[in-house]
C-alpha cells in the first residue's frame, strides 16, 4: 500500500474539493445507516425491573411472568456474581424482566413488569432499566453471531462500498494504487511507535484535565468466547484500514491538489473528527490525535502502511486500557 507519486501543484478547484469528500461522506453515511438499522430491527432487548418482598410473592411474580401471553422470555432471577443488584434494593431483591423486545415494546414491557410486581405483592426498588441485545448474547453461539453481525453490517459492507468506489475512480483521479511497496517493515515499525506515543499523549492529556479513561468494562467480560474476541479484534484492526483509505489515500490525495499538503492534512483531520461526532473531551482528544498523526504519517511516507498501523495500534491499546481500567 505504498507509492511515490509527488503531489500536483495546488490550484483552485471547487469540484475536486467536493470530490475529496465523496468517500468520507459515503463511509460515514453507510456506517450510520447500518448501525441505525441494526438498532431498529433488533428484537433482543430486555426490559428490567428490580423488586423485593416475601418468598411467596416472588413465586407468584415468577408464575405471572412465565405465563404472560403478550411478552415473551419472562424471568425472575436473584442477584449473582455476574448480575449486580442496584444500590436501592435489599439483599433479597430479584430481577423481573421480559426479553426479545423490539425498541417500540420496551416501555410497555416495563409498565407491565411494574404492574405484575405490585399485583404479586412485591415492592419495586429499581425500574426503567434496559439491556440491549441481551437475548442474542445469552449463549456462546449467540455472542459469536452478534459480533459477526456487527462486523458485517458496521464494517464489511461500508468498507466494501468504499473499496469499490475507490477502484472505480482510481484512474480518473490518478489515485495511488493499493499494493505493498518497499519499506513495509520500516513503515510498520513507524506506525507502531506512533501509536504508542499517541496513546501515552492522550492518556496524559486526559489526566491533565482531570478526565478518567473512558470506555467501561463489559458487564460480563468473562462470558466472551474466543470467536467473539477474534471478531472484535478484527473490527478494531480492519476499521482503521477503511478509515485511512477514505480520509488519507482519497481525501488528502485529492484535496492537496487545491489546498497543498499542509492544508489537505489539516482538512483531512478536521473531516475525520467531525465524521465521528465526538461527544466528550476524551473522544475529541483521541480523534484529533489519530487524525493528525495519521495524516502526518501519510504525507511523509506516501504509504497507507504507517497510518493504518498507527490507527489500529491506538485502537487496540484503547480497547486494552478500557478492559483493564474500566
Amino acid at each position: 500500500m505504498s507509492f511515490n507519486m509527488p503531489p500536483m501543484k495546488p490550484a483552485p478547484n471547487p469540484l475536486l474539493m467536493a470530490m475529496s469528500l465523496l468517500l468520507p461522506v459515503v463511509l460515514a453515511l453507510c456506517t450510520h445507516m447500518f448501525v441505525n438499522a441494526l438498532m431498529q430491527v433488533g428484537d433482543h432487548d430486555r426490559a428490567i425491573v428490580w423488586a423485593q418482598g416475601e418468598h411467596d410473592a416472588v413465586v407468584s411474580a415468577r408464575t405471572a411472568l412465565m405465563s404472560n401471553y403478550v411478552f415473551s422470555s419472562g424471568r425472575v432471577i436473584p442477584a449473582s456474581a455476574t448480575l449486580q443488584r442496584p444500590d436501592t434494593c435489599g439483599d433479597h431483591a430479584v430481577e423481573l424482566s421480559f426479553g426479545r423486545l423490539q425498541v417500540a415494546m420496551a416501555q410497555a414491557a416495563r409498565e407491565e413488569l411494574e404492574h405484575l410486581a405490585h399485583a404479586s405483592g412485591l415492592q419495586v426498588c429499581a425500574t426503567g432499566l434496559f439491556r440491549i441485545n441481551d437475548a442474542s448474547t445469552d449463549t456462546v453461539a449467540g455472542r459469536s453471531g452478534f459480533a459477526a453481525q456487527h462486523l458485517l453490517l458496521y464494517l464489511l459492507v461500508p468498507g466494501g462500498i468504499c473499496l469499490s468506489l475507490y477502484w472505480m475512480f482510481r484512474e480518473q483521479f490518478a489515485l495511488p494504487a493499493l499494493r505493498p511497496g518497499a519499506g513495509v517493515q520500516r513503515h510498520l515499525a513507524l506506525g507502531a511507535a506512533a501509536a504508542l506515543v499517541l496513546f501515552l499523549v492522550v492518556v496524559a492529556a486526559n489526566g491533565a484535565v482531570g478526565l478518567p479513561w473512558h470506555g467501561g468494562q463489559p458487564d460480563d467480560a468473562s462470558g466472551l468466547d474466543t470467536n467473539a474476541i477474534i471478531l472484535l479484534l478484527a473490527l478494531a484492526a480492519f476499521s482503521p484500514m477503511i478509515d485511512e483509505l477514505a480520509y488519507r489515500a482519497w481525501l488528502i490525495t485529492l484535496a492537496e491538489r487545491t489546498l497543498g499538503t499542509l492544508g489537505a492534512g489539516t482538512f483531512s483531520t478536521s473531516v475525520f473528527v467531525l465524521s465521528y461526532r465526538p461527544t466528550t473531551l476524551h473522544e475529541t482528544f483521541s480523534l484529533l490525535g489519530i487524525g493528525a498523526v495519521c495524516s502526518l504519517l501519510y504525507v511523509r511516507t506516501r504509504s497507507l502502511v504507517a497510518p493504518v498501523a498507527a490507527h489500529a495500534g491506538f485502537a487496540l491499546a484503547s480497547l486494552a486500557a478500557s478492559a483493564a481500567w474500566g
